[in-house]
């Protein structure tokens, strides 16, 4: 099951300007997503369906020696992690891909 939820936030933010004692409120856009597995079953219906896609995925070992993010396939991206939350990150990788964001 997945949840998701958007709206504007608001930051408070203070005036740095001395004896100017303002209290600001930025304005933003954010969105959260939960996605809730059976802890007891990882597995997910669809992932045969997707094993074989490329996923762009920055690893940590990657971060840490300076080399560029790798295309990697699903299939072999699973590991400890579930299939069901590779899956939900591919879905949300095609959904940032359609709205055009880099």
């Amino acid at each position: 099951m997945i949840s998701f939820v958007h709206g504007i936030g608001f930051i408070p933010s203070y005036s740095h300007i001395v004896n100017h004692r303002k209290l600001f409120f930025r304005e933003f856009l954010m969105a959260e997503i939960e996605h809730f597995v059976n802890p007891d079953d990882k597995s997910h219906p669809k992932f045969a369906d997707v094993s074989d896609t490329l996923l762009p995925l920055f690893s940590a070992c990657n971060q840490m020696d300076g080399k560029p993010m790798e295309f990697i396939k699903v299939g072999d991206a699973v590991g400890k992690v579930s299939k069901s939350y590779h899956v939900f990150k591919l879905n949300l990788y095609k959904w940032y891909c359609h709205v055009s964001f880099p």
